[in-house]
C-alpha cells in the first residue's frame, strides 16, 4: 500500500513462525532418516551399506535377478513352503554372472535367494550374499495383486509401499492437491518439495496422473545400537522442539511360517515291481530286455535200410534216395532234424538187425525212391537174409545229410561193392538171375516241436539232455506305484522319506 509517496510494509511474524517449523521438521526427519541407514555398530563400520558399494551393487543384482526368477509358476504353492536358489545355480542359469566382494570371491553355494509363501498372494522374498568376512541378507515381499490374480488390472495407477524395516514407515508422497488461495503463502515455501508432483500432475485442466511404484522391503541388521521401535537411541533435550507429524501405520510384518503351526513330512512307501507299463501318478516304469531259447529233448529213430547188387561186371558204386516216411515235419522243430554220423554202420553179425529191418519194412517206415514191384526182390527170412547180405569186407557206404522234398525227410545214401567173397546169392525169378544184399543201418535225431520249453540261459541246468536253440531277446516293462503319506515324526516305519514338508 503507498500513501502519499511513501511505501508500507506489513510483515507477518506468524506465518513465517509457522514457515521455520516446516523447515526444522524437514531437516530433523532427514536427519533421523540418515542416522538410521548410516547407524554404526561398536567396529565403526556402518551397519547395512558398511560403505561397500560392491557388496551392495551384488546383493541388490541378486534381489533383481529373484523378482526375475520368481514368476508365478515358480513360487510356491502351499502356505509356509520356501523354494530356494543358490547363487551357484542363479549363475548356472544365467540369471546374473558371478561376482566377487572385495577382489575374494563370493561363496556361491551359502549364498541364495529364497521364496516363502506366508498367506494367499503373498510371499516372503529372501536374499543372502555371504562374502567372506561380509555377510548379510535383505527381505522383501512378493505381492500377487488383485490384477495377477483375478485379472481386474487398471493400467492407469500402481499403489505399493515403500517400506523400511527399522520401523520407520515411508511412503512416497502423491498428494497433488493445491490449497487454493488462501494458502499461497504455504503453497509458494513447499513448492521444491513437491515438485516431482507437480510435473508430474500437470496444470488443472484435467490430465491424468499415472503413478507406478516398487515395493521393496530392507532388513537393517542392528548390533551395538538400537534401530527397532522398542529401543529408541537417546536424543539431547531440544527446547521449544515443533511437534512431529503423525506417523502412519505400520504395515503388517509377513507370517512367521513357523508360528503356530506344525511341520509335517512327506513319506512314501513303493509296490512290488509288476509286469507291464503303468500311467498312473507318480509311477515308475523300466523298461528290460529278456532273452530266452527253446529247451528240447531230442528224439532219435534207428534206420535199418538195403539194396542189391547182381555184381554182373565187377566191383560198381551206385545210389538211392531213401524216403523216412514216418517223421512228420510239422511236428519237428526246424533246423533240429539231422543223422547222427556216429552211428552209420553196417549190420551186425547177429540177427537181431535183419530182424528190425523187416519189421520196419512190413511197417512203412522206409521207402527206396523208385522201387517196385517187378524190380522188389524179398529177403525172405532173417537168417536167409544175413546168409545173402555183403559185409564190411565186401563194400564201402556214405549216408548224406537230410534233407525235406515234397513234404518228405529225405537222405541219398551210395554203395561202393568191392567183391562178393564169401556170400551166398539169392536168386530172383523176377530178375532171372542171383543177387546179393547190401545192409546199412543208422541214427536220425531230431527235436519234436510239442517237446519244448522256452526259458533263460540261466536255467540251462533244469534242463539235463535237452538242446538249446532258436534264441529270442524281448523288451518288456515293469512298473511300480507309490503310496504317500504326511506326518508330523521324521521317521515313519515302512516308509521313507521324500525331502519334502510344510507346515500346516
Amino acid at each position: 500500500m503507498y500513501e502519499e509517496g511513501n511505501r508500507k510494509i506489513n510483515f507477518n511474524w506468524g506465518s513465517l513462525a509457522i514457515k521455520l517449523g516446516i523447515i526444522a521438521v524437514i531437516v530433523f526427519i532427514i536427519c533421523l532418516i540418515i542416522t538410521k541407514v548410516s547407524n554404526k555398530d561398536g567396529s565403526g563400520k556402518t551397519l547395512f551399506a558398511m560403505g561397500d558399494t560392491e557388496y551392495i551393487t551384488n546383493i541388490t543384482s541378486m534381489k533383481d535377478a529373484a523378482f526375475e526368477y520368481f514368476t508365478p509358476s515358480k513360487l510356491p504353492e502351499n502356505i509356509g513352503e520356501t523354494q530356494k536358489l543358490t547363487l551357484a545355480q542363479m549363475i548356472n542359469q544365467k540369471l546374473l554372472i558371478d561376482f566377487t566382494n572385495d577382489g575374494e570371491t563370493c561363496d556361491i553355494n551359502n549364498s541364495y535367494i529364497q521364496a516363502t509363501k506366508t498367506a494367499d498372494n503373498n510371499y516372503a522374498l529372501k536374499v543372502s550374499l555371504d562374502c567372506g568376512e561380509k555377510s548379510d541378507f535383505i527381505v522383501t515381499t512378493i505381492e500377487q495383486s488383485e490384477c495377477v490374480v483375478n485379472g481386474n488390472c487398471n493400467n492407469n495407477t500402481t499403489n505399493n509401499d515403500v517400506v523400511i524395516d527399522d520401523d520407520e514407515d515411508e511412503k512416497p508422497s502423491n498428494d497433488n492437491t493445491n490449497n487454493g488461495s488462501s494458502n499461497n503463502s504455504n503453497s509458494s515455501s513447499s513448492s521444491s518439495s513437491s515438485s516431482s508432483s507437480s510435473s508430474s500432475s500437470g496444470s488443472s485442466s484435467g490430465s491424468t496422473t499415472t503413478t507406478v511404484k516398487t515395493t521393496v522391503k530392507i532388513t537393517i541388521n542392528c548390533s551395538s545400537m538400537c534401530c527397532n521401535v522398542d529401543c529408541t537411541p537417546d536424543e539431547p533435550d531440544t527446547p521449544d522442539e515443533p511437534d512431529k507429524p503423525d506417523e502412519p501405520d505400520k504395515p503388517d510384518e509377513p507370517d512367521n511360517p513357523t508360528e503356530e503351526k506344525t511341520k509335517y513330512y512327506k513319506f512314501v512307501k513303493w509296490s512290488e515291481w509288476s509286469e507291464g507299463k503303468s500311467y498312473a501318478e507318480g509311477a515308475e516304469n523300466k523298461q528290460y530286455s529278456k532273452t530266452t531259447y527253446n529247451y528240447c529233448k531230442s528224439t532219435t529213430k534207428k534206420y535199418y535200410s538195403t539194396s542189391y547188387t547182381s555184381y554182373l561186371n565187377g566191383p560198381s558204386t551206385y545210389s538211392y534216395e531213401l524216403q523216412l516216411l514216418d517223421i512228420d515235419p510239422n511236428e519237428v522243430e526246424e533246423g533240429s532234424i539231422g543223422i547222427v554220423n556216429s552211428s552209420i554202420s553196417y549190420f551186425s553179425s547177429g540177427l537181431t538187425d535183419y530182424e528190425k529191418y523187416i519189421e520196419l519194412k512190413k511197417s512203412g517206415g522206409i521207402y527206396a525212391t523208385g522201387n517196385n514191384d517187378s524190380a522188389n526182390v524179398s529177403v525172405g527170412s532173417a537168417s536167409n537174409f544175413r546168409n545173402t547180405s555183403l559185409k564190411s569186407s565186401n563194400f564201402d557206404f556214405d549216408v548224406s545229410g537230410i534233407y525235406l522234398k515234397s513234404g518228405i525227410y529225405r537222405t541219398k545214401v551210395t554203395i561202393s561193392y568191392y567183391n562178393i567173397n564169401g556170400v551166398s546169392p539169392q536168386y530172383s525169378s523176377k530178375l532171372g538171375r542171383n543177387v546179393y544184399f547190401v545192409p546199412i543201418k543208422f541214427d536220425v535225431s531230431y527235436v519234436n516241436s510239442d517237446d519244448c520249453i522256452r526259458d533263460t540261459a540261466e536255467n540251462a541246468s533244469k534242463y539235463p539232455n535237452y538242446g538249446m536253440s532258436d534264441k529270442k531277446t524281448e523288451y518288456y516293462w515293469m512298473h511300480r506305484t507309490p503310496e504317500y503319506k504326511w506326518s508330523t515324526q521324521t521317521e515313519l516305519e515302512g516308509y521313507e522319506y521324500t525331502g519334502i514338508w510344510e507346515y500346516r
